[in-house]
């Protein structure tokens, strides 16, 4: 595939996730040439832990950071990341959390100066202690705990995108101290996920540990990230959610695979995909071209989603909308400047101006008669062309430049999808569809 520009290939990495055996076999030839995917990530995870730490004021060399290293080449990737921080002055410790360490990345980070605590009696690290008693294992865990909480930065490399189901054993009693088990972060939802700035700030390699890589599920203890940093592209817990919630602010690294022969298991809605959703009116157009849309929605005690979805319909340019939701919804559904009439069984409202009775469509009717003995009620509604129209608008929406809501709820963040109405519609102020609402309702009283 051809891209334009580098931002096109960039648009969709970050919106394709692959699952684990995908990117294996798609770093499979970049190994075979012998580039350097786990320095290429050491470098990166290591800019990212300077770059969080410098954000909240903080030198490295007065700064404390752990580093939780499973025996993998995720652990490889934390080991060498941490070797480049403790060049730079940073205290750094590494917990070994499983029986080995990767060779080359442990004596990089020994000759930088960094400190090993092992947690295995039975782990067979050079030159660290082994074959203690389980109590002195206790001990070795709870001070990993307390070291871990009174550092600036956690790095999180204990496991890679290989892990499947839940931790066990060393990592899952970490990530159950130092994290969450199971559920969701209960933080603040900022704005491009940004941190709240409380220590200790979590970086997690690739993927946090213990969530699922490939359902998007949290199936036991994990420890929350403040950063993602991924590596060649995105997995699906970055997308799916809840696991998406525990990655924090996701960056990617882009290795250079080679993705146009590679079908995603999850793809996100991007700005293109939106676009081509949204449906423009044509000239040609009758109510049957345009569609009709039904919905079933809301309920007598919390009728919002009624006037949501009712709402959203109206401005998505079909031709007819049949509604069954609660009575108590329909008067919210037509808008504060609909005028209205009603009668014990039948709600008409209309857009601007309320048709009279005898110019309802008789057809309409059996939608009330379903609903007989129910206690929701049908609202059937016709959206009606304007002579200059670009763009829809719900019936109580303000005069003026109008914008698609089915672009709205699709369109990423920071771009827009929308249109501009003519010269003559903006002094006429007729700038979006006008929407005759006939709202159906009966109820059994």
């Amino acid at each position: 595939m051809e891209y334009t520009e580098d931002a096109d290939r960039r648009e969709l990495l970050l919106h394709s996730a692959y699952d684990s055996d995908t990117v294996r076999a798609m770093e499979r030839p970049l190994l075979d040439k012998g580039v350097p995917l786990m320095r290429m990530a050491a470098q990166a995870a290591a800019h990212m832990a300077a770059g969080m730490l410098d954000d909240e004021d903080l030198a490295l060399e007065d700064t404390s950071i752990v580093l939780l290293a499973g025996a993998g080449d995720n652990g490889g990737d934390g080991l060498f990341a941490a070797a480049a921080l403790a060049q730079e002055g940073a205290n750094v410790t590494a917990i070994a959390v499983g029986r080995s360490l990767h060779e080359a990345g442990f004596a990089s980070f020994v000759r930088a100066g960094g400190k090993v605590l092992v947690l295995d009696p039975a782990a067979d690290i050079p030159g660290c202690a082994s074959g203690f008693s389980a109590g002195e294992a206790g001990e070795r865990l709870q001070t990993a705990i307390a070291v871990a909480r009174k550092s600036h930065l956690i790095i999180d490399a204990m496991t890679g995108i290989g892990i499947q189901g839940s931790l066990r054993g060393i990592p899952a009693a970490l990530a159950s101290a130092l994290g969450l088990d199971g559920e969701a972060p209960d933080e603040p939802a900022l704005p491009n996920r940004e941190s709240s700035g409380d220590f200790p700030l979590v970086l997690a390699v690739d993927t946090p540990s213990g969530v699922g890589v490939n359902d998007g599920s949290l199936p036991g203890p994990y420890i929350p990230a403040t950063v993602t940093v991924t590596f060649g592209a995105m997995k699906p817990c970055a997308v799916l959610p809840p696991a998406t919630f525990a990655c924090g602010r996701i960056e990617l690294l882009d290795f250079g695979f080679d993705i146009d022969d590679k079908d995603p298991d999850v793809e996100v809605v991007d700005n293109s995909f939106a676009s081509d959703a949204v449906r423009l009116p044509r000239f040609e157009d009758s109510k049957y071209s345009r569609g009709v849309v039904g919905l079933v929605t809301g309920s007598q005690r919390y009728p919002g989603a009624a006037v949501l979805t009712a709402s959203a319909a109206a401005r998505g340019d079909v031709h007819t909308g049949v509604c069954r939701a609660p009575q108590s919804s329909v008067r919210y559904i037509a808008g504060p400047s609909v005028s209205s009439r009603t009668s014990p069984h039948t709600t008409v409202s209309a857009a601007r101006r309320p048709p009279s009775p005898a110019a309802i469509p008789q057809r309409y009717s059996s939608s009330a008669a379903s609903a007989a003995g129910s206690s929701m009620s049908s609202c059937t509604y016709r959206a009606r062309r304007a002579s200059t129209v670009s763009a829809a608008r719900a019936v109580s929406s303000p005069p003026g430049p109008q914008r698609s809501t089915a672009a709205a709820f699709c369109r990423p963040p920071g771009q827009r999808i929308s249109s501009r109405p003519s010269s003559r519609a903006r002094r006429s102020g007729r700038t979006g569809y006008d929407v005759m609402s006939a709202c159906f309702a009966s109820e059994r009283r």
